[in-house]
């Protein structure tokens, strides 16, 4: 089979000094190993368009299909393979002088994978990234500095709002407002009255909304958003119980693990292991 790679790597110069640059940018349609040992000195975002691939990374094996991704840091060793017949990656490598500040912000400080994107505008973006990397320049260059930003955001927005999401249409104003205020700040000590105070609404009529239209309590869907932020951060990331558990608005990982076994019929660490095997 012909090896089909598309790719650019631009000369780097003074927009190296940018807080983002691209290094390069490209797409490939073949069975292809990727072997770094070392790692790689730069960052990389490798998204699939059609097909699988198998990565391992801090001796961790993940199965990568199509519409998914991942984020690997610079000199963090890993591998992978695709399994497929067609194999269709899309990747770009930048640098990142503001890391320190900006990945503890987008959930990007360990390599990460994404479980669900809309390919389609990354895919745009990439294709932006590569024609404006033939041109040579420093106004394409510091152009590019912005796409790779505004792709690292976008793939950060679809994250959280695959979090997030539900299947639940809510049309009560109320409840709709007491809802995305759980699942903005579910990682605060959320009470019953902060919550119906940002709803307008009195706690006790907070609590009617959501049992006839949810069929819970409130303190029940706080849970539910806590375990299910938790459940992708466990098959993501390869941070302690301990630190997601204080990541989610948990502060006893006793108290976490007990919740999460109630609502996965498992403990943290063993739906881990099952996402990861």
């Amino acid at each position: 089979m012909p090896h089909k790679t598309i790719n650019s790597f631009p000369v780097i110069g003074k927009e190296k000094e940018l807080p983002i640059f691209m290094r390069a940018v490209g797409r490939n349609e073949d069975q292809i190993t990727h072997d770094k040992p070392e790692g790689y000195m730069y960052h990389q975002i490798f998204f699939i368009e059609e097909g699988e691939v198998s990565l391992t990374i801090e001796e961790t094996n993940h199965l990568i299909k199509n519409e998914m991704g991942f984020f690997i840091p610079r000199d963090t060793p890993y591998y992978f393979r695709c399994n497929s017949n067609v194999c269709i990656t899309h990747w770009v490598s930048f640098g990142c002088e503001c890391e320190d500040t900006l990945f503890p912000l987008i959930d990007l400080e360990r390599y990460c994978i994404f479980p669900s994107l809309d390919i389609k505008p990354l895919k745009m973006q990439f294709k932006k990234m590569y024609l404006l990397s033939t041109q040579d320049s420093f106004y394409s260059r510091c152009q590019n500095s912005a796409m790779v930003y505004s792709c690292l955001m976008d793939i950060y927005s679809q994250q959280q709002k695959y979090l997030l999401s539900d299947d639940i249409e809510v049309e009560n104003p109320a409840l709709l407002l007491a809802k995305r205020y759980i699942e903005q700040y579910y990682f605060n000590d959320l009470t019953l009255d902060t919550i119906a105070e940002f709803a307008h609404v009195s706690p006790q009529h907070l609590c009617r909304l959501f049992q006839k239209h949810m069929h819970m309590r409130p303190t029940n869907y706080i849970n539910q958003t806590r375990i299910k932020v938790a459940k992708w951060r466990l098959h993501g990331t390869n941070k302690t119980i301990t630190e997601i558990a204080e990541e989610v608005g948990y502060s006893s990982p006793y108290y976490f693990t007990n919740t999460f076994k109630k609502y996965e019929n498992m403990s943290p660490s063993a739906y881990r292991k099952m996402v990861q095997s």
